[in-house]
């Protein structure tokens, strides 16, 4: 998969085949893209989530930009990031790859970096009683209380979020780029050539 992703393309790819036996191949695309960008998402969920609990500049800032990103249909950043990723790697499939992904990691971040978030703020008065009384360093802090208490609604926040990046992923495996539609081989892909 990974040496398919760095193939070069002149205004298409190859073409998909509706064989059945062709089905796990384009499964197991769909789901390394989808698995990267989960990851991207836990990622940024952690970052900005301990960035907005725990500091009140990054708050005022981030809370309102990922609201606001949050409000944009998925398929809105696919213009967006098509554009940067054919810039990036000109006729090159891996510029379609990373569109992909950053629809399904779109799909994810917003949701669970506000769950996540939300968690760090809400933990109890008496867990947090604990760090005061054994006077835990920040950074003990977080691994052994704040972190396992909001790992819960992180880790529901990914389930739920699992089923917008497949919507997201399953519109980005099919991209139009100069009056030319380049099929991804994937799940979505597979889906378009059949409805066709």
């Amino acid at each position: 998969i990974l040496h398919d992703m760095h193939q070069p393309y002149q205004h298409q790819l190859p073409k998909l085949s509706l064989s059945f036996s062709k089905l796990w191949y384009y499964s197991l695309e769909s789901t390394v893209r989808l698995i990267i960008g989960m990851l991207l998402s836990l990622v940024f969920s952690i970052i900005v989530g301990c960035g907005c609990a725990y500091n009140l500049a990054i708050r005022r800032v981030l809370l309102p930009v990922i609201n606001f990103l949050e409000s944009i249909p998925l398929l809105g950043f696919m213009t967006l990031s098509v554009c940067i990723f054919q810039a990036l790697y000109p006729h090159n499939r891996m510029g379609l790859e990373w569109a992909a992904i950053i629809g399904a990691f779109t799909g994810q971040a917003w949701n669970m970096a506000l769950g996540f978030y939300q968690s760090l703020i809400i933990v109890p008065e008496s867990l947090q009683d604990m760090r005061r009384i054994f006077n835990m360093h920040p950074v003990l802090y977080f691994a052994r209380i704040a972190l396992p208490f909001a790992l819960p609604n992180l880790i529901y926040n990914m389930m739920i979020s699992q089923s917008a990046a497949w919507f997201a992923l399953v519109g980005t495996e099919s991209i139009v780029i100069a009056h030319h539609t380049i099929m991804l081989p994937g799940i979505g892909s597979y889906i378009q050539v059949a409805l066709d």
